[in-house]
């Protein structure tokens, strides 16, 4: 028997269906675990920070802040609660997340061109703040202080690798997002080439985020 190379995946017989997701023969809310589910994964294709230097707190010369979506974690338990990861009830979607129960993954934020202009760490300062809720994804607060992760990015090293594990301490709040700022603390407007007199700074760092 010869085999056979294919480039895709072939459906099952009568296309695609969501028989697995749905099947709930006892009624029960939440539901039956679901099966064939696809890969717990989020990600964002890598993009070039933009910058801002109007309306900013006293101190700040120039700011950039970057948010992950609203994931949902525990997905498997569909519109049981306020607020569904795969429906958006009350407007607000969540990126679901189809991990096994009992794990959680982490969310991987990568920082690519810090070593592109030389001064752009001068003065850098980066917070990290998670946002949460038990039930309900259109009712997200922040939950955690803002943490200051600035030492992610101390040395010479051209790409730096940020790090969140959802809230829980082992097992993860059902929706649940993390939000980063970056204030650059120095003003060098027109002392350095890449920040022109009068003009948003251009330190060109790519920012790109997966959850897995």
């Amino acid at each position: 028997m010869a085999l056979v190379k294919v480039p895709g995946h072939i459906p099952q017989k009568g296309g695609w269906n969501d028989d697995h997701y749905l099947k709930n023969p006892s009624g029960t809310n939440p539901y039956p675990y679901p099966g064939s589910m696809p890969e717990g994964m989020w990600q964002q294709t890598p993009f070039v920070m933009k910058w801002t230097t109007t309306g900013l707190p006293a101190g700040v010369a120039a700011r950039s802040v970057w948010a992950s979506p609203i994931f949902d974690t525990l997905p498997n338990m569909r519109g049981s609660m306020t607020g569904s990861g795969s429906s958006g009830n009350g407007g607000v979607g969540a990126q679901p997340i189809w991990i096994q129960r009992g794990a959680m993954g982490k969310l991987w934020i990568q920082i690519t061109g810090l070593d592109v202009r030389g001064w752009s760490r001068f003065g850098l300062r980066v917070t990290a703040q998670e946002h949460a809720h038990i039930l309900d994804p259109s009712n997200t607060r922040a939950v955690t202080p803002a943490a200051d992760i600035t030492t992610e990015f101390a040395g010479t090293q051209p790409s730096c690798i940020l790090q969140f594990y959802p809230t829980g301490a082992g097992y993860p709040v059902r929706f649940w997002k993390v939000e980063v700022t970056f204030d650059m603390l120095k003003d060098l407007n027109g002392t350095v080439t890449g920040w022109p007199a009068g003009q948003i700074p251009a330190p060109e760092w790519r920012l790109g985020a997966a959850y897995y």
